[in-house]
């Protein structure tokens, strides 16, 4: 799974089949379903066997598909289980505090894959969703060569805090695990803000795009009519993508000449720049 080229990666209830149909339609680069928040708690167990049916559904859509688990250690191992057993291509883990928790959970699917005969899910997200969480985010997102994202849940943060989620509170934690995924190589999925926002789409696309500039790649969505949303702000816009073609082409041309740095403009472009934008046509 290309974490970096998921610009949204929209919920599916799992319990919910009328869903499923047109999901692979709502313009997502990759679906989630979600055996955590959207499952009240007597209904998990319900939840983890409705997985593999979900799955198999879903698979015909040619989409990635993660599925999110529960953090508690009563609930954690049998979603594990029903991961491998529906073969889905990542699991997000949420409310990661540690480095070992999420070496424990690949060392738990790879032996639910061992006593299954098949191999499970190859691709982990951590979801760091707490104070402790965001102060270890260098140290997560090291922990293991399957993660291949971080994730920010402000809602779940502002409620450790015991504040609302204003962009105040949630900016400083949002940049820091931004930045700790960009040191690592991973991409940055959520926003420093809520994503639970469904009828002000100014506000969303405004947080949205807050996100963005402080280093993330994507974002999950809780409903489709935010998809196009975070397609619009997590995609790059022709104009940018024009403009790195332009720097790539002059620095071909500084470079046939020798010369390490170029004008174009009126601006400067040395090599930082062509890394952006040979990231951005990437």
């Amino acid at each position: 799974m290309d974490a970096h080229r998921i610009r949204c990666a929209l919920f599916v209830p799992v319990l919910e089949p009328r869903f499923f149909a047109r999901a692979g339609e709502r313009g997502a680069q990759a679906l989630i379903l979600d055996l955590e928040d959207a499952i009240a708690p007597h209904r998990k167990a319900e939840a983890r066997l409705a997985l593999a049916h979900a799955a198999a559904a879903l698979r015909g859509t040619g989409l990635p598909l993660m599925a999110r688990v529960n953090a508690e250690a009563e609930l954690l191992d049998a979603d594990l289980e029903a991961c491998v057993a529906a073969g889905v291509d990542a699991v997000m883990l949420p409310k990661v505090e540690s480095p070992s928790e999420v070496r424990a959970a690949f060392v738990q699917l790879e032996r639910h894959a061992r006593e299954r005969g098949s191999t499970g899910p190859r691709s982990l997200v951590a979801l760091i969703e707490t104070p402790r969480g965001v102060l270890r985010a260098d140290a997560i997102a090291a922990a293991h060569p399957a993660l291949r994202a971080l994730g920010f849940g402000a809602e779940d943060y502002a409620a450790a805090i015991g504040r609302p989620p204003h962009a105040d509170l949630l900016v400083p934690a949002a940049a820091r695990v931004a930045m700790c995924a960009a040191a690592e190589g991973l991409a940055c999925w959520g926003l420093a803000a809520s994503i639970a926002e469904l009828d002000d789409m100014d506000a969303l696309e405004g947080a949205a795009r807050l996100s963005h500039r402080l280093g993330f790649s994507g974002t999950p969505a809780v409903h489709p009519a935010q998809v196009q949303v975070f397609n619009r702000v997590f995609a790059p816009t022709e104009a940018e993508i024009a403009q790195a073609r332009k720097v790539l082409e002059a620095h071909a041309r500084a470079d046939a000449e020798g010369l390490g740095a170029l004008r174009l403009d009126g601006r400067m472009i040395d090599r930082p720049m062509v890394d952006r934008a040979r990231r951005l046509l990437a």
